[in-house]
């Protein structure tokens, strides 16, 4: 079974209604006829309107619209500016996939979602300073059987009134301290569902971006960054395939640029390798095997219950350029393009000779990409 094509192109018909100044004012006053014949005058090149008079004038008076962001996102570099891509210029490029959806602006609090069933990961999108969210099916489950959920039903009227209230918050602190007023403690429920670990990758930033836009793709799972600035336009990709089972980052440059990237793995501390691991009954570190090539990050979920536990490798495949080890980051420099590629598998007994396996996939991996894109490495 192939997959469809990574550089498939979408449309931007189902992402109109994301720009705020799609609504024109003059829009309620067309009858259908008169929408109809002045449809027949357009050419291929300009959108057509296809809501009706009612609907404009029905949302237009809708509260809950969509407000021009005001682009002070904390991921963003202290003085950058950033303004999002118009709606000509999306049109213009027809890069917004026909199911899926475009934001005109990156976010901690709205990241993009890509997965294939066990892997997931979540992007904010930020063009220098991107942050990814690796998690797996297995995160999630128990630490101990048997166990019963927390009796908390009573307190759920209570709950959704205060949610409807608006009172967001203090409607999760009083479902919080009910649970804690059982006796199900928080490690008996689970590794906590949170991410396996986090990447980080940083990139030479600049003073001002323009035509910034984030898009995903719900038919083949794709990510996509668009930004320009004084080098030149930019796009980053990634999606996660359900064939091979395996996360694809693609880093690119403009014509006559190249890939200057700084790539390390992180724990994160809302997952279960958050600060440090029980091995032996002790206390441990999460083990980390990191080289230019490849980066390993391993280690038993908790040795106090079992010996399962988890691994995730990436594999850095460069095209042209130098990488270096800087302590646990690995620096790519002046590269035409970087794939990286990262599978994580859960092991219910773990060992090294296990991981050394994965690894080894993961190489494998490395050429089956090679051979699909054409891509010439080092």
């Amino acid at each position: 079974m192939k997959r469809r094509d990574f550089l498939k192109k979408g449309t931007l018909a189902a992402s109109l209604a994301s720009s705020p100044g799609l609504l024109k004012s003059d829009g309620a006053s067309e009858t259908s006829s008169t929408r109809s014949s002045k449809t027949s005058r357009q050419t291929t090149d300009e959108p057509r309107e296809i809501r009706s008079a009612e609907y404009l004038r029905r949302v237009r008076g809708d509260k809950f619209l969509p407000k021009t962001p005001a682009h002070t996102s904390s991921l963003l570099s202290a003085g950058m500016r950033m303004t999002p891509m118009p709606l000509e210029e999306r049109l213009k490029r027809g890069i917004v996939p026909r199911q899926g959806f475009c934001s005109i602006a990156p976010g901690t609090d709205a990241m993009l979602i890509s997965g294939n069933g066990p892997m997931s990961i979540e992007m904010p999108c930020d063009p220098f300073s991107e942050q990814i969210l690796f998690r797996h099916e297995s995160l999630f489950i128990p630490h101990k059987r048997p166990f019963e959920a927390p009796k908390i039903a009573g307190i759920f009227p209570q709950v959704r009134q205060m949610l409807l209230d608006g009172k967001y918050h203090e409607a999760v602190k009083l479902a919080y301290d009910e649970w804690h007023k059982s006796p199900i403690t928080p490690l008996m429920g689970g590794f906590g569902g949170g991410p396996a670990f986090s990447m980080r990758l940083d990139f030479p930033k600049s003073e001002s971006v323009k035509d910034y836009l984030r898009t995903v793709d719900f038919e083949s799972t794709e990510l996509k960054v668009h930004w320009t600035d004084e080098r030149g336009e930019w796009v980053r990709r990634a999606f996660a395939s359900r064939p091979d089972n395996v996360v694809v980052q693609w880093l690119t440059a403009p014509a006559g640029q190249s890939v200057n990237v700084r790539i390390a793995l992180q724990r994160s501390e809302a997952g279960p390798f958050g600060g440090r691991m029980r091995a032996g009954g002790g206390q441990s570190h999460v083990q980390e095997d990191f080289n230019e090539e490849r980066l390993i990050f391993k280690g038993i979920l908790d040795a106090s219950v079992n010996n399962s536990g988890y691994a995730g490798v990436t594999r850095v495949v460069r095209s042209g350029g130098s990488a270096r080890m800087e302590g646990n980051v690995v620096v790519v420099e002046k590269a035409s393009s970087v794939m990286l590629l990262t599978r994580i598998e859960y092991f219910a007994d773990y060992s090294e000779d296990q991981v050394e396996a994965l690894r080894r996939a993961v190489a494998y991996i490395r050429g089956h990409w090679q051979r699909r894109y054409g891509l010439v490495t080092v």
